[in-house]
């Protein structure tokens, strides 16, 4: 048996791992999971807001900009074109808190802009629970989320419902939402 040469082993774990880097092949260690990282993503959330370059915003977030890539890249929202990375649209799945008949729900919903609308409704009910105007709410009367399977799912805005989870003790306003897929 003949001993593999370095370049034949590194050909043999790529072909063996499809996807994989060649730091990989190497044997770097690499974080597997595509946890949610707060500070990579609010680099992400920077490059979508202002529109800046991946390295501006890792520089602004204080992270090496190989470690936003690769993070970027393994959650499937960054692509590289003629030497320039870009922020794809984001479709990843999000678990978030919800209000739907009086009782407090996780709902997966598909993408970025979904998210942020519950993040504003929530907003808004934290607001009202603040000031106790309902006028707060009244922009969210009749509408609905459609969730990441197909199902409508109307914002509550009934202020006895909404007391009665306050009082409750369930609802937090920290930490409305992860992403799993």
């Amino acid at each position: 048996m003949s001993k593999q040469t370095y370049a034949e082993r590194i050909a043999n774990y790529m072909a063996k791992h499809p996807g994989s880097t060649t730091r990989e092949a190497r044997g770097h260690r690499i974080k597997e999971s595509l946890d949610y990282d707060k500070k990579l993503e609010n680099a992400r959330g920077i490059m979508q807001r202002e529109g800046i370059s991946l390295t501006q915003a890792s520089k602004k977030v204080h992270v090496d900009r190989s470690r936003l890539s690769g993070y970027l890249g393994k959650q499937g929202i960054l692509q590289r074109d003629k030497g320039k990375y870009f922020l794809t649209s984001d479709n990843r799945i999000r678990e978030i808190q919800f209000i739907e008949q009086g009782v407090l729900k996780t709902i997966p919903v598909s993408g970025y802009e979904n998210a942020k609308k519950i993040s504003s409704y929530m907003n808004d009910v934290k607001r009202y629970f603040k000031t106790g105007n309902e006028s707060i709410l009244s922009r969210w009367k009749g509408l609905y989320i459609t969730d990441s399977n197909g199902n409508k799912h109307y914002f509550e805005t009934r202020k006895k419902q909404l007391t009665d989870i306050k009082r409750s003790g369930t609802l937090t306003f920290e930490n409305l939402y992860r992403i799993t897929r």
